[in-house]
């Protein structure tokens, strides 16, 4: 269905709480972002799109293609975005937070959902309030025109979760990590350190990650090697990590960062002798992809997703238990070399958003 005479495709984007000039603070914001910077670049595409955010009063310059609108936080998805989709003819809309509001629905619009992972079904206990995500998911699932997901490994959940959800209507496009930005040079950084990057919340498993860390610590010559944090902390969960033994024994060697531009990130990963994740559950983990894509070691625990990475980098390394993480750890600090050379591999925005235009122009005809 196309909304004007003209042939013009209008759309209606939804992004959760990221504001366009607004720092990334999760990997939804970075998929935003990334997504909104390859729509401002586009000249000859028949589509005008509208992306609808809250927290903020400051009016934001249009593109060509692109057209930014602060609507009131209270009832922002339930009312005033399915509202102003129908003021602006959008006919599509995009739930880039995985919620499908009912009204848009109720209004006889398009939507593609994206779908980022289920630790909510496998570990309920590190959600703030899994059943309300449950439903939520549930609901758009069934009532959505098309799902998209990051990974073959959330494709295969839904399937196997909700058997009679079409399995035409999941579609997997990976997104990019050539987000990063390119240096010529490295500036060096003078301090020995491994790093992990992403929020600071209890799915991401902090607390075994400072226990493996120390556990290279107990083993390790150099006692002066850090582990840099980088990303915004969830309250409780930061006071419960500061809190425990773990942390009182090892803080000394800890260095917590809440954010960082993209160019300061860059020489992190640049600089660190590996990244380190030890989250329960994954469906896309963008600062392990943006450091593959950089070239860097990169050591993570066994979870299916990072098994379908492996193909791609030879520098990605899964270990199963302690022991052989910390062996990994020591393995990368001898081997620690400076480069700045990237990884080709398919995880690249302008294929991401040729994909993800695909999938419209399907369900417009």
């Amino acid at each position: 269905m196309t909304a004007t005479k003209r042939n013009i495709t209008y759309i209606g984007m939804d992004g959760g709480d990221f504001y366009p000039k607004g720092d990334v603070k999760s990997g939804i914001q970075r998929l935003v972002k990334s997504f909104l910077n390859s729509l401002i670049t586009q000249k000859k595409r028949r589509k005008k799109w509208f992306y609808y955010f809250f927290n903020s009063r400051q009016k934001l310059d249009p593109s060509n293609t692109l057209i930014y609108k602060a609507l009131p936080k209270r009832l922002f998805s339930s009312l005033f975005l399915p509202i102003h989709m129908v003021i602006d003819r959008a006919h599509i809309y995009l739930g880039f937070s995985g919620i499908l509001p009912h009204l848009v629905r109720v209004f006889g619009r398009k939507s593609i959902i994206f779908i980022h992972d289920f630790g909510f079904y496998t570990h309920p206990e590190y959600y703030r309030d899994p059943e309300k995500m449950k439903w939520q998911t549930e609901y758009a699932l069934y009532g959505a025109d098309r799902i998209i997901v990051f990974s073959d490994y959330i494709k295969n959940q839904i399937f196997t979760r909700f058997p009679k959800i079409s399995k035409d209507k999941i579609i997997r496009i990976y997104p990019g990590a050539d987000h990063i930005i390119k240096l010529k040079t490295i500036s060096l950084m003078r301090n020995k350190f491994f790093l992990y990057v992403g929020v600071i919340k209890a799915a991401k498993n902090i607390e075994l990650l400072l226990q493996y860390f120390s556990g290279y610590l107990n083993q390790s010559e150099d006692k002066n090697v850090r582990l840099v944090l980088i990303g915004s902390k969830e309250e409780k969960y930061d006071i419960k990590i500061r809190q425990s033994s773990i942390y009182k024994e090892i803080q000394g060697n800890l260095i917590f960062l809440d954010n960082v531009s993209d160019k300061e990130l860059t020489h992190y990963y640049l600089n660190c002798q590996a990244l380190l994740n030890v989250s329960h559950e994954e469906g896309f983990c963008y600062p392990v992809i943006e450091a593959l894509h950089l070239g860097r070691r990169v050591i993570v625990n066994d979870i299916p997703l990072y098994r379908e990475f492996k193909p791609f980098f030879q520098h990605l390394h899964i270990e199963k238990d302690k022991k052989s993480f910390i062996n990994s750890m020591k393995l990368a600090s001898k081997q620690f070399t400076p480069s700045i050379k990237t990884i080709k591999s398919p995880f690249a925005w302008n294929a991401f958003a040729r994909e993800l235009l695909q999938v419209i122009d399907k369900i417009t005809t």
